[in-house]
């Protein structure tokens, strides 16, 4: 952004934030566009992956999923259900992501050994 200084787009971004805070149904239209397209982004993408993750999907661990959700509290109300229920889906998230980069690294370890040269993406730009 050659010709706009940043001064310009932060004031341009305090003026749309103030429209959007004094009228209250284009706050919620957008929002309800921003929704419905993600909703619909992520049905496409399952629906046109699912093909792919299936097999991969059948020899999942759900015994892990299973006894990290087991738990021996008794939530007194619905609010201490929901915290008890995220946390412990949290858990296995970050469990799940920590498994998905250490795959990743070592992917490319195994391909950085076996003598393949990785490109960086900026590389890519440049050439």
């Amino acid at each position: 952004m050659a010709g706009v200084s940043y001064v310009a787009m932060v004031g341009r971004a305090r003026a749309v934030m103030e429209y959007l805070r004094t009228h209250k149904r284009v706050s919620f239209a957008l929002q309800a566009a921003i929704v419905t397209a993600t909703i619909g982004f992520c049905a496409w993408a399952v629906r046109n992956e699912w093909s792919k993750a299936e097999p991969l999907l059948e020899n999942a661990n759900l015994g892990y999923v299973a006894l990290a959700l087991a738990t021996t509290d008794s939530p007194a109300n619905a609010r201490q259900a929901i915290e008890l229920v995220s946390g412990k889906l949290g858990v296995v998230l970050l469990v799940l992501g920590g498994l998905h980069f250490f795959n990743l690294y070592v992917i490319h370890r195994l391909h950085h050994r076996a003598g393949h040269p990785t490109k960086r993406y900026v590389d890519h730009i440049l050439d």
